[in-house]
C-alpha cells in the first residue's frame, strides 16, 4: 500500500460524497478518475472506498492556494475520520486509454507540431 496521507478535515459535498483534506497535500496520488482507497481509522477499523483526486481552494489569501483533496464516494463523514490513514493499492496502473499530447501524435506520424494542436495540410 502507498500512504496518501493522514487526514486533517472531512466535509460533505451533497451529491458528490466527502471530501477529504490532509495534513500535508499529497503531491503523489494518482490522475487515474477513479482508485480504489483504504481508510485506516485511529479505533484500528479500516474500509475500503472508490475515491478520485480534487483540488481544493482553501482560502483567498492563502499561501497554500489549491490543495490535492480526495472525493471519496460512498462514504459518510462518520466513516473518515480525522487522524485516518489513507492509502492505495501499490503498483495501481491506470485503465485509460493512451491518449496522446500533440507532440506525441506529431511524433508517432512524423509531422512536426506547430504547438497548437495538428493541423491539416
Amino acid at each position: 500500500m502507498q500512504v496518501v496521507g493522514t487526514v486533517a478535515q472531512t466535509f460533505a459535498i451533497s451529491g458528490r460524497g466527502i471530501g477529504v483534506l490532509f495534513v500535508d497535500s499529497p503531491d503523489h496520488i494518482s490522475e487515474i478518475p477513479r482508485l480504489d482507497v483504504v481508510v485506516a481509522r485511529p479505533d484500528g477499523t479500516s474500509a475500503s472506498f472508490t475515491a478520485s483526486r480534487e483540488f481544493a481552494l482553501l482560502h483567498h489569501n492563502s499561501p497554500d492556494g489549491e490543495v490535492v483533496a480526495l472525493m471519496v464516494l460512498g462514504a459518510g463523514v462518520q466513516d473518515i475520520p480525522v487522524g485516518s490513514i489513507i492509502s492505495t493499492p501499490a503498483g495501481l496502473q491506470s485503465n485509460y486509454v493512451f491518449k496522446p499530447t500533440a507532440e506525441e501524435v506529431a511524433r508517432i506520424i512524423h509531422t512536426p507540431s506547430r504547438g497548437g494542436g495538428l493541423t491539416r495540410r
